[in-house]
């Protein structure tokens, strides 16, 4: 199986061993023909990426970027990009006691399997993951192995919350519709405090439009996978988005008929009263 790695800014001492990492990591999972991108910045560099793709502004040590799209003409996959801080790993090199290009194949090895799909979001998916690692190096014969797997629990729960803000932030900032859910929360909430509704209808209101929220979200998130996983038009991928599209439409008609049922009487007995 041909595996192409294409080094950017790889300082020559270090290319072979880089490449190498790269290449027995696909080949151990028999990966399928296709090809990748390593390239190696500084600090400010892979901060800035951090910032501006996973909303985490500080400097890592490496950052992988998923494809999986198909290169044409032969079909062949390019899994992605890796991005590889060098002064990062020069200090972590030193701090466990072993040299830099050992370090850098642990780095792209990691970076390798994100690629491939392993995460280590949590403690058992971590341990699984640096098993993996381990693995690799030991084929390599590197005597380097991945450090010590800590406690993640308090750290997991922090993530979760970040994670979830960042997916917020990109439904407000890209959807367009979402904005109008925005206007028509405010202003149902404006009419409800101007009523001046009992507890229940505040409930009915506030699950109705929290159902149209969690409609417009699951949505988003299935036209982002669907776009993933079909770069190209496919009528089945037509299909996904058009029944995404459908569940917030109902959603919507939902809440609409909720909101006519709570508020329409009390707010014509307002507006007609003697």
């Amino acid at each position: 199986m041909i595996h192409q790695v294409t080094l950017q800014a790889v300082p020559r001492p270090y290319a072979p061993q880089v490449r190498r990492a790269a290449r027995q990591t696909l080949a151990t999972f028999g990966a399928p023909a296709g090809a990748l991108t390593i390239r190696i910045t500084d600090a400010e560099g892979i901060r800035q990426l951090n910032r501006d793709y996973a909303h985490a502004d500080h400097a890592t040590d490496v950052l992988s970027f998923r494809s999986g799209e198909r290169i044409a003409p032969a079909g062949e996959v390019y899994f992605g990009d890796i991005v590889i801080a060098l002064p990062i790993a020069a200090s972590q090199a030193q701090a466990g006691g072993h040299d830099l290009p050992a370090e850098l194949a642990l780095l792209t090895v990691h970076g390798v399997l994100h690629l491939l799909g392993h995460d280590h979001d949590r403690p058992s998916t971590q341990q699984a993951m640096w098993a993996l690692q381990d693995r690799i190096l030991a084929d390599l014969g590197l005597p380097i192995r991945s450090p010590a797997v800590e406690p993640m629990r308090a750290r997991s729960r922090l993530a979760s919350f970040a994670h979830a803000f960042a997916g917020l932030v990109h439904v407000l900032r890209t959807q367009r519709n979402a904005w109008i859910h925005a206007c028509a929360s405010l202003a149902v909430m404006t009419l409800a405090a101007w009523l001046r509704l009992g507890t229940i209808d505040w409930g009915l209101l506030i699950l109705a439009m929290g159902l149209v929220w969690m409609a417009e979200f699951i949505n988003s998130s299935l036209e982002a996978i669907v776009d993933l996983a079909s770069p190209e038009a496919h009528p089945l991928a037509r299909v996904g988005k058009d029944v995404g599209a459908a569940a917030v439409l109902i959603a919507a008609l939902a809440a609409a008929a909720i909101g006519l049922l709570v508020l329409g009487p009390p707010l014509a007995a307002r507006v007609f009263a003697p």
